[in-house]
């Protein structure tokens, strides 16, 4: 009934396949079909973006955040509840993962930028360690 009212069938986890393999199976159902669009980076995007820093895991137990914190996380809930919409209510085509990519690529960087961070604060460290040894 719902694939009937948004015109489009629902393939349950279609996307997944779409984001990590460059494959899907097409609107009828019998076929898989290679998309043409896809690149190596969408997966890693995508994957990088939904990996959440340990500070941010607590947020709900009453840890002190900033406003750019609490801005992050709810870009964080919104990427994920779209993509969960996506998974279960949808054909799962890449089109449909573009309204909410730019936040993805927020996310990733952050993430990115944060992982940076701990590296050269962990080499700083280390590189302390062995001068004064």
């Amino acid at each position: 009934m719902f694939a009937w009212f948004t015109g489009s069938p629902v393939i349950v986890g279609n996307i997944w396949c779409n984001i990590f393999t460059g494959k899907y199976i097409d609107p009828t159902g019998y076929s898989t079909v290679i998309n043409e669009h896809w690149t190596l980076l969408l997966p890693i995007i995508i994957s990088l973006a939904l990996v959440r820093r340990i500070k941010h895991l607590g947020w709900w137990r009453g840890s002190n955040l900033d406003s750019s914190e609490v801005k992050e996380t709810v870009i964080h809930q919104l990427a994920i509840f779209y993509l969960l919409y996506l998974t279960f209510l949808t054909l799962g085509l890449q089109k449909m993962l573009m309204p909410i990519f730019p936040l993805l690529i927020i996310l990733a960087v952050g993430n990115i930028t944060s992982l940076y961070s701990i590296i050269t604060a962990w080499r700083a460290k280390k590189l302390k360690l062995l001068k004064v040894k």
